[in-house]
């Protein structure tokens, strides 16, 4: 039986959301301040792009400067939560079909939602039988959820509508991937975590088939033509997926600044250039110095996910703290690049993003969010 942990209170959820979404984030020792709220009155920031909240003697402060000059309409509707144990802050949302969604939170923790309402959890956190350390990444095959779990090297199987895990595949080699689709009965893996030390050579994405064998499909480090760091430079917790859309598979590759594809049919690997506002890194390729390391990383463009519409491929970014969308065509045009609100998923055609609220019924708001317009 499940225990029902404490609920975190609606401000430290929105807390460790701001920080999945490139926030900024400090914990203070402090003991003569009751309100944390008061540490940042002399501050001259929008009120909504600043959060606090007391935990455990300390205060606990963050900066989300993703969206602080995007104005935040109504909620049009609200993801509803009643069950045991509560979803925590939510680091992936995807639509399924027919009003279905896969919901899965910081606990690693995975639920069914149906027409915005929690009902099925699929999976737990833990580390016991068909239990999950880490939701690396996850895709969908008729009725199973796949997940794949980096730290025990596993990717296991759930039937969405009742939970039950119905397969198991581990192999030590799963250790080294970040993301996972899957197309006609097989399983393919990326890897994302490369650095400037990384073999030239190295295979980047494989193949797992039916039987148990990884099949490297030809994409190599030296192919993404990119100058890297001594350091992968992952920020916050976003789950990675590969994506597809009529038999080709769509992903990221972190400092690439392109989207990568792999059309299962004939094999083909191909990418399109995304404008990409980050500065030139060559110089600090092969330094080991963490301190100009953390500086540019900073000043970096980062890819965050990509969203396959009807005719265009939409690519959220993160620059100079603001979210950014990138439309292009499948043909890889750009069409228009702008600031915009972040963007958790999309479903039938339009784009939403997840807002914090203060109930604990409804933890989210789903708002639809507008692609930008050529001026």
């Amino acid at each position: 039986m499940i225990g029902r942990p404490a609920k975190r209170s609606s401000m430290v959820r929105r807390l460790l959301r701001d920080l999945d979404h490139g926030g900024l984030c400090m914990l203070l020792r402090v003991t003569e301040f009751s309100d944390c709220g008061a540490l940042l009155l002399p501050s001259r920031l929008p009120s909504h792009s600043i959060s606090s909240a007391r935990i455990f003697g300390c205060c606990l402060i963050c900066l989300f400067l993703g969206s602080a000059a995007i104005a935040q309409d109504e909620g049009l509707r609200y993801l509803t939560d009643v069950g045991t144990p509560p979803i925590s802050a939510v680091i992936s949302y995807t639509p399924i079909g027919d009003g279905t969604a896969i919901v899965v939170d910081n606990a690693d923790n995975i639920f069914q939602v149906i027409s915005d309402q929690r009902t099925t959890m699929i999976a737990q956190g833990g580390a016991g039988p068909c239990e999950l350390q880490e939701v690396t990444s996850y895709t969908v095959g008729s009725d199973t959820l796949y997940v794949f779990d980096a730290q025990q090297s596993r990717i296991t199987g759930y039937h969405i509508s009742s939970g039950d895990c119905t397969a198991e595949i581990g192999l030590p080699e799963l250790a080294r991937f970040s993301s996972i689709g899957r197309v006609g009965g097989s399983f393919y893996l990326a890897m994302t975590r490369y650095t400037s030390v990384s073999p030239s050579d190295e295979t980047l994405l494989y193949r797992l088939s039916a039987s148990g064998t990884l099949e490297p499909l030809g994409l190599t480090l030296a192919d993404l033509k990119a100058d890297l760091l001594i350091t992968s430079g992952r920020v916050g917790r976003r789950i990675s997926r590969i994506k597809e859309k009529d038999g080709v598979l769509y992903f990221l590759l972190p400092l690439s600044h392109r989207v990568w594809r792999y059309d299962t049919r004939t094999d083909q690997v191909s990418s399109i250039i995304l404008r990409n506002e980050s500065p030139d890194i060559s110089e600090y390729s092969n330094t080991t110095d963490l301190e100009a390391i953390g500086r540019v990383l900073i000043g970096l463009e980062r890819e965050l996910d990509l969203f396959l519409m009807d005719d265009h491929i939409v690519v959220m970014s993160n620059f100079q703290h603001q979210f950014q969308l990138g439309v292009y065509s499948y043909s890889g045009d750009l069409v228009v690049k702008d600031v915009s609100r972040p963007v958790d998923f999309a479903e039938r055609g339009s784009l939403y993003s997840l807002k914090e609220t203060d109930s604990e019924s409804t933890p989210y708001s789903i708002q639809a969010v507008a692609l930008p317009q050529p001026r």
